[in-house]
């Protein structure tokens, strides 16, 4: 005979297993508060089909130790950026929560901490929810490095609705304006929204590109890390892209052998970005007449105006460096009419 219960006394509401097995009485966490992957693990457990792993030991940890060793771990296995992302929800996490240990959170605090995040810092939806994705991670990432052994209360948790719309991006008219008033700006900010524009980088990338990555004589474009660990790719994964000709254009008569393509001088820093755009590139928005255009927007335009040419959206994914095709499927819908559906 075996029983799910959950302790009263314990926040989050995991369940536990209570069983006789090989005559002896065990009792068990089951590391989950949903019923039915509780119910999952206890009959695993009495069909023996797995081991008694779950609440072998009884790991709490308070969160600064765990910060302290998670980042020790994080920085060895995880780009600098992904780390953070994560240093920022979790700091928040525990200033206003302000738990003595991990498992003093409940699912109830989880909710109050959403409803901070959204009223009182203003997140939106979306960001809402990656930030507690986030700490879905960290609880699963302190049991797997053996750091913690109870409930995960961010296991779950509901997300906020994310209403779903339509990718913006520039016409050929609003790219060529946009360029335009760029180059009256400055050389910084005009050659960050080319390779923004023709080469679909993402702000980090664009920020930390440099001459060796650019192939003339091949006509490519190597997205990758630095040698020295100051800059990683998302993923940590480098990619090919062809040098678009009007890209090629714009970089000839700045060429150089080797070192940063915008603002040269700039080394890396603590923030995220060596080269931080924002002002210039909202002023260079307005003037232009697409105030709502964003750096990222531009890479938005290099994938949407690919695809609407005729592009294979396989091309443009690996262009863009997406990990999955499904990422990349938002610019499907502008996909041109395709003949081939009559060929039979």
């Amino acid at each position: 005979m075996s029983r799910l219960y959950r302790r009263p006394d314990e926040a989050g509401g995991t369940y536990y297993v209570d069983m006789t097995r090989h005559g002896k009485r065990v009792r068990r966490s089951l590391e989950t508060s949903v019923l039915k992957i509780a119910k999952q693990r206890r009959d695993a457990i009495v069909a023996e089909k797995v081991e008694l792993t779950w609440g072998v030991s009884d790991k709490d940890i308070t969160p600064s130790e765990f910060w302290s060793r998670y980042e020790a771990w994080a920085q060895l296995h995880k780009a600098k950026a992904s780390i953070q992302r994560e240093d920022i929800i979790f700091r928040q996490f525990v200033t206003f929560l302000s738990p003595k240990t991990l498992s003093a959170v409940s699912k109830q605090d989880v909710e109050r901490l959403k409803v901070h995040l959204k009223k009182d810092r203003g997140m939106k939806n979306v960001s809402v929810n990656g930030g507690l994705r986030h700490m879905n991670t960290l609880y699963n990432y302190a049991r797997k490095l053996g750091l913690y052994s109870r409930h995960n209360p961010f296991e779950g948790f509901e997300r906020l609705p994310v209403e779903e719309k339509p990718v913006k991006f520039l016409s050929g008219e609003e790219i060529d304006a946009l360029l335009a008033e760029a180059k009256k700006h400055s050389e910084r900010i005009h050659l960050f929204i080319s390779l923004a524009t023709y080469a679909g980088m993402r702000s980090r990338e664009v920020a930390n590109c440099r001459w060796e990555w650019i192939d003339f004589d091949q006509g490519i474009i190597t997205v990758q890390g630095a040698d020295d660990g100051s800059f990683s790719t998302k993923g940590k994964r480098h990619r090919t892209i062809p040098l678009h000709s009007k890209l090629r254009a714009i970089l000839e008569p700045h060429r150089k052998q080797e070192g940063y393509i915008v603002n040269e001088n700039s080394k890396p820093g603590v923030w995220r970005l060596r080269y931080e755009p924002k002002k210039a590139f909202k002023n260079v928005a307005k003037l232009a007449g697409v105030p709502w255009c964003t750096p990222h927007v531009l890479r938005h335009t290099f994938a949407s105006q690919l695809v609407i040419s005729g592009v294979s959206i396989y091309k443009v994914s690996r262009w863009l460096g997406h990990a999955d095709v499904k990422t990349t499927m938002i610019y499907a819908h502008l996909a041109p009419v395709d003949d081939d559906i009559n060929r039979f």
